[in-house]
């Protein structure tokens, strides 16, 4: 089965990280970029949640290896996987019917798993377990039923004792900091049925949740390519209730057709924008015009272009969970090897892959915004009054490299310059010379890893002196503190 993942997949490989320049010529811009000492908030939205590839996964020690290492250096707040009620998970076997029925034991240690490495879990509710499903419809080869309830009353008593179990075991003001979904991408092939069916289930599921506590927060549609959008919302008005938030998923390569309703052809680096924008404008236009909108994916293993993203959508969206924190992702079988994964932050071995550098640099910045004239750079303030900033040179072509000056506003003493650039990821290009091994020896990841987070570094002093130059090539990022 060709999945929506699958075809990402095959149009984006040729974009993962050379490992090296080679003899390429490189074009010369360069940018003056001024630092005020104006200063406004901002929020880090990007860390309110990180992607998963599904529930199970998370009794692995390497998935909890991965999470707990990501938590720490990239400061993710809670994380999303389906397939929460899968059978593999184990909720119920010959019946969903009944309180002793079902069992938790799996459920449980996935999620007490994730709260001792000080997270919390983003419930996706989905698959559809198989003592409810009404047809035979899966997906990936996990096969997870995509099917609605046969029955809705017995899906709803399932929900029910579902959210009153996680209360009882860890307290309602635990759990109404958790953000509850109702299901993954139904407007494509994770949902067997038509738009309305789904609905239907989302009411269903609303309402049993809310049942149990009004205070809990429930949203959806959690659609692909931006769809549904004024039509859950019209649904939702019609049938009074009132969703507490709004997903979806978009990514650079979706058909824009889909995205925003009509032919258009926006270059990659604005289709995520533009699409949140097209997004708030709808919702504007609707009974909600103030719901909370959720990216619960998106994805690039380009540094730069992630934290053009990060710069440019912020102030449209809440939340913005990139997709994911790991290479585990089984949806077309066993992961084939090393380095043959798009998604992730890390590979096997938590060594770090080019995406993870741009979370890490963005770990290190303040919630408070300076303003400048320039959209290549997030410069914030710390309490100490020191200057933390990201500067990316982001080009589609890869053959433009940047000079940048930068000119502040009031003295400084020092200045210290990290670079990252992918093209000479150090993983990568011992990886290579070791021959690309598709699975690692335990002294060959060693090696790896004593690599894994070596950066080049530059630092000077200023003296009298308010600027200082430097140059990134393309794609390229860096993290500067200036004190």
């Amino acid at each position: 089965m060709l999945t929506k993942r699958s075809f990402l997949m095959s149009c984006i490989t040729a974009l993962l990280p050379k490992p090296s320049w080679g003899d390429v010529t490189l074009n010369k811009q360069s940018e003056h970029i001024l630092i005020s000492t104006q200063k406004s908030p901002f929020p880090p939205y990007w860390k309110e949640c990180v992607g998963s590839g599904r529930a199970i996964q998370a009794l692995r020690k390497e998935w909890l290896d991965d999470l707990k290492f990501i938590k720490q250096t990239c400061g993710f707040k809670s994380v999303r996987f389906h397939g929460l009620l899968n059978d593999e998970v184990g909720l119920c076997r010959d019946t969903c019917n009944g309180e002793y029925n079902l069992n938790y034991l799996y459920i449980d240690h996935i999620f007490d798993s994730i709260i001792d490495l000080g997270m919390k879990p983003f419930v996706e509710i989905s698959f559809m377990p198989s003592p409810l499903r009404s047809g035979n419809d899966t997906i990936f080869w996990y096969k997870a039923n995509t099917s609605p309830p046969k029955d809705p009353k017995e899906w709803s008593h399932l929900i029910k004792n579902l959210i009153e179990h996680l209360i009882n075991r860890y307290g309602i003001y635990e759990i109404k900091s958790w953000k509850f979904e109702v299901w993954n991408e139904p407007n494509i092939n994770f949902w067997s049925k038509d738009q309305r069916s789904y609905f239907l289930l989302f009411e269903e599921t609303y309402k049993a949740i809310k049942s149990v506590n009004p205070d809990i927060a429930v949203g959806g549609p959690a659609t692909a390519q931006m769809g549904w959008l004024s039509d859950f919302l019209t649904f939702c008005q019609q049938a009074n209730i009132r969703p507490d938030f709004l997903s979806s998923h978009v990514y650079d390569h979706d058909p824009q057709e889909k995205i925003f309703d009509k032919p258009v052809h926006y270059a990659f680096s604005e289709v995520i924008p533009k699409a949140i924008q097209y997004a708030k404008q709808k919702i504007s236009a609707s009974s909600r015009p103030n719901i909370p909108l959720y990216i619960t994916e998106w994805t690039s293993q380009n540094p730069a272009y992630i934290l053009k993203m990060i710069y440019e959508c912020a102030g449209q969206i809440d939340i913005f969970s990139y997709w994911t924190f790991n290479t585990l992702i089984e949806e077309n079988g066993p992961v084939p090897g090393f380095n043959q994964s798009y998604f992730g932050l890390l590979d096997f071995g938590s060594l770090p892959r080019p995406s993870f550098h741009a979370f890490f640099f963005l770990n290190k910045l303040s919630p408070n915004k300076l303003n400048t004239n320039s959209k290549s750079i997030l410069a914030t303030e710390d309490e100490k009054g020191r200057i933390l900033s990201v500067v990316w040179n982001y080009q589609d072509d890869d053959k433009t490299e940047k000079e940048y000056t930068i000119t502040l506003t009031k003295t400084y003493s020092s200045v210290l310059i990290t670079y990252y650039d992918p093209q000479t990821d150090p993983i990568l290009t011992l990886w290579h010379k070791m021959g690309s091994p598709p699975s690692p020896t335990h002294h060959e990841y060693n090696v790896l890893q004593n690599s894994s987070l070596s950066y080049s570094t530059f630092s000077y002093r200023l003296t009298r002196q308010n600027s200082f130059s430097f140059s990134l090539p393309p794609n390229a990022i860096a993290f500067i503190e200036i004190e």
